[in-house]
């Protein structure tokens, strides 16, 4: 980047917070240009507190939304927040389900409960990798026949598979998915697999995204200034079209928040089914994988979401 060479010193944290302040503190004072991870919103919480007096551009993978309402002068998330990925969600339940009374699964952890703050009038089942799984395999069990809409965790391949078909017929909100309908993503996919022989999860694309968005800051930047960084990355829109290692189109706000392209979809066959996107651009609007453009209260909404809640159709493969 900038005719320099990446150098990276990783810590295991094991999901710690007494390891994550302790890999904080280290990692701060080795004086990097950018820090990434944890990756999980807790310890992230805990990370935090080392890396903002330090101004250090640090990014995370977590989605609570109390991490960048704390103000950190510096914090860079990978995906979407919940306070920007409630919104689409709940157009989903009462646009998309037309749902009038609603109820809330969630876990009591920072995660959790901050969605639960911006979701109590959603129906939802807003819990962990882990609990999603049980969570699932009870609901069938005890014959739960009601629409399920899930946060994107619930269709990463360890729940879908580890819920032993119990995920079949769930509608989520996806932050962002190896199957976006994209040239961007899909080559990316496409590089992925050939390299290790598996199909890139949503951890593996948060990843990815981060170091090309610590490389695309500095393009714009032009040298290596954490200031001049943090101006960049809050004061530009990366077009997919110049930056096509971001897969997709994203910008920033002051607080370190961004925003993009996410997807609604239908678990069918073991995997997640794109149904439409929320778009960067077109409030109100979501795009069918077919290249229509609709309006999210509208009934052809409603019925592309039935028809794939059923199984009825698969979405077409939208041309790049």
């Amino acid at each position: 980047v900038l005719g320099q060479r990446l150098v990276l010193t990783q810590f295991d944290i094991d999901t710690s917070p007494e390891a994550a302040a302790e890999a904080a503190q280290k990692a701060v004072a080795g004086k990097p240009f950018a820090i990434f991870g944890p990756q999980f919103s807790g310890i992230t919480a805990v990370a935090m507190k080392y890396s903002a007096p330090a101004a250090i551009p640090h990014f995370t993978s977590g989605e609570a939304a109390s991490l960048t309402r704390k103000f950190h002068p510096s914090l860079l998330r990978t995906s979407l927040s919940q306070a920007g990925s409630a919104p689409r969600l709940g157009a989903l339940v009462s646009y998309g389900l037309g749902a009038k009374k609603v109820g809330l699964l969630w876990i009591e952890n920072d995660f959790g409960r901050d969605g639960r703050a911006l979701l109590n009038d959603v129906l939802l089942l807003y819990t962990t990798e882990t609990e999603s799984i049980e969570a699932l395999k009870e609901l069938k069990k005890q014959g739960f026949d009601k629409p399920i809409v899930a946060d994107g965790l619930v269709a990463s391949q360890k729940v879908i598979e580890g819920a032993l078909g119990a995920a079949e017929g769930v509608l989520v909100h996806m932050n962002t998915s190896a199957d976006a309908p994209n040239p961007q993503m899909q080559a990316f996919v496409k590089r992925f697999e050939a390299r290790y022989k598996a199909r890139p999860d949503i951890n593996a694309i948060k990843g990815f995204f981060a170091v090309q968005m610590l490389k695309a800051g500095l393009e714009v930047a032009g040298k290596l200034d954490q200031a001049l960084f943090l101006q960049a990355m809050r004061n530009t829109l990366f077009d997919a079209k110049s930056f096509p290692e971001l897969l997709g189109s994203v910008s920033y706000d002051f607080f370190g928040d961004l925003t993009r392209a996410s997807y609604f979809a239908v678990i069918q066959q073991g995997r997640p089914q794109i149904l439409a996107s929320v778009r960067l651009t077109e409030g109100g609007m979501v795009g069918l994988p077919d290249g229509r453009l609709i309006t999210l209260d509208s009934a052809e909404f409603r019925r592309e979401l039935s028809l794939g809640m059923k199984g009825d159709v698969l979405p077409v493969k939208a041309k790049p």
